[in-house]
């Protein structure tokens, strides 16, 4: 079985908008993961992160924090691309 790749999973996670191309990715992304608790476990890991980051970026809209905190932001950026190469080494 072919493993979902690295690519496939951040667009799935990062769906903003529904399209031809987006639907198919849900299609083949959503087919496959019922299939293959590999990469059901790591799309689950990464889901989690990407709302963990969305949270934080509504908070700081909420607060009108989003232009003044730019160390807060600058963090959580760099922990956003820890995260991203964590799981870029798991493929």
């Amino acid at each position: 079985m072919k493993h979902l790749t690295f690519e496939e999973m951040t667009d799935f996670v990062s769906l903003r908008s529904l399209d031809r191309s987006s639907v198919e990715l849900i299609q083949r992304v959503n087919g496959h993961v019922c299939r293959c608790s590999e990469c059901r476990k790591k799309l689950r890991a990464m889901q989690t992160v990407a709302e963990g980051f969305a949270s934080v970026a509504a908070s700081f809209e909420k607060n009108g924090k989003s232009d003044c905190n730019n160390v807060t932001k600058n963090k959580i950026e760099n922990e956003n691309l820890t995260q991203t190469r964590k799981y870029r080494k798991e493929f």
